[in-house]
């Protein structure tokens, strides 16, 4: 007869501290040497800097500097690049993305149905953007379709945005967009940045009034993700 083995007993429990979260220049450290924020680390460095100052308010920022290096890369056009950041208390990461990824959405908040969703192909969602706007007689705005990447790193979760080729493309030359959702205590902190070139100078009468209009289109979206993430708890 086999002898019987001991009962099995429980581990003692391990007198290791509990792994400290990485700090945001930590995170940011990581995600620079990371292949799939290769070609955003513009965008990672006005997210770094952005960070620390946010908080429960939501604040929205033009960064001047990359708009210019933007318009540097091809020396004519408009560059465009804006940094958004909010802490939004007692949210849930996961939540909060899907609620981003929402495109065909975001008429709904914001009065202008400008996005579509094309096709979604596992973390890649593909969509169609409308911004032509007119005022005054005078049409200005671009079309142009992008990729939005899922990447989940230590608990961040992140969306990584790139202009694709479309047909249909007007005045976008180029935009990419990088979303990071970090949880933290009593909630998650958000930092979008984006860039983006139109192919033309928009004219001097135009210039705060197409941002202001923009912004608010911004704002809004913001305002919608912030209020409707709950119903996108589980997803």
């Amino acid at each position: 007869m086999l002898p019987v083995p001991p009962a099995s007993r429980t581990p003692p429990p391990s007198n290791l501290p509990p792994r400290r979260p990485p700090t945001w220049p930590e995170r940011i450290a990581a995600l620079r040497t990371d292949p799939a924020f290769a070609t955003h680390l513009d965008l990672l460095a006005a997210a770094e800097q952005a960070a620390p100052t946010a908080t429960n308010a939501l604040s929205m920022a033009r960064l001047p500097d990359l708009e210019a290096a933007v318009r540097a890369r091809v020396g004519h056009g408009t560059g465009w690049a804006v940094v958004t950041t909010f802490v939004e208390p007692g949210a849930d990461a996961r939540a909060l993305r899907a609620a981003y990824l929402d495109f065909d959405r975001l008429g709904e908040w914001t009065g202008k149905q400008s996005t579509t969703v094309v096709e979604r192909r596992g973390d890649v969602t593909v969509v169609r953007s409308d911004g032509i706007r007119t005022a005054f007689g005078l049409r200005f705005g671009a079309r142009w379709r992008f990729e939005t990447r899922v990447v989940e790193r230590d608990g961040l979760q992140a969306l990584v945005t790139r202009k694709v080729d479309d047909p249909d493309t007007i005045s976008m030359v180029e935009t990419r967009g990088l979303l990071l959702l970090v949880p933290e205590a009593g909630g998650v902190r958000s930092v979008e940045t984006s860039a983006s070139l139109l192919d033309y100078e928009v004219p001097a009468l135009l210039q705060k009034l197409a941002a202001g209009m923009a912004l608010n289109e911004m704002k809004a979206r913001s305002v919608g993700i912030r209020t409707h993430w709950r119903e996108y708890v589980g997803n």
